[in-house]
């Protein structure tokens, strides 16, 4: 799929905002107020660098078309969806925490709040900290990847 410059922004920017909600939806209690901030902070400031992105290509005068692969997309999607299923939410003020798939299949979520039920531990879930969750940062680390990837290919091909 080819788009110009600055519908790829305008994708991006319609993109980030949809994603910020699915995943303050898919945590709960403070974990939503620190989901809004990090990953909020994290999409505003490569949001910022591809419109200077743009903008500096805008001043080369140089027009180039930018060619997304539908791999990397499908990539980038289905690490996103893992991430929001591992999201973390916790109870507020009360004790416990659950996993976005948990509340999903009934075996914990709201109703288990207070009781001290905590989250279910995933394979890669060393770190425990609510906003230094490992899934979150792959998901991230992809996501730059594939905006890197995309420019990468469309400068490769412009150049040629």
């Amino acid at each position: 799929m080819e788009l110009n410059k600055q519908a790829f922004w305008g994708i991006l920017l319609i993109y980030c905002f949809i994603s910020l909600v699915l995943f303050m939806f898919t945590s709960g209690g403070w974990s939503q107020l620190i989901i809004l901030i990090y990953l909020g902070s994290i999409y505003s400031i490569i949001l910022a660098l591809v419109l200077l992105i743009n903008i500096a290509i805008s001043i080369k005068k140089k027009h180039i078309n930018l060619k997304i692969s539908l791999i990397s997309l499908t990539i980038l999607l289905i690490v996103q969806f893992i991430a929001l299923l591992a999201n973390l939410g916790g109870c507020g003020d009360g004790e416990g925490s659950y996993r976005f798939y948990e509340r999903l299949l009934g075996t914990n979520g709201w109703e288990y709040c207070n009781k001290g039920k905590e989250a279910a531990s995933l394979p890669l879930d060393f770190l425990g900290v609510y906003f230094l969750e490992i899934y979150t940062w792959i998901y991230v680390l992809i996501f730059i990847t594939f905006i890197i990837y995309t420019y990468y290919r469309s400068f490769k091909k412009a150049s040629k």
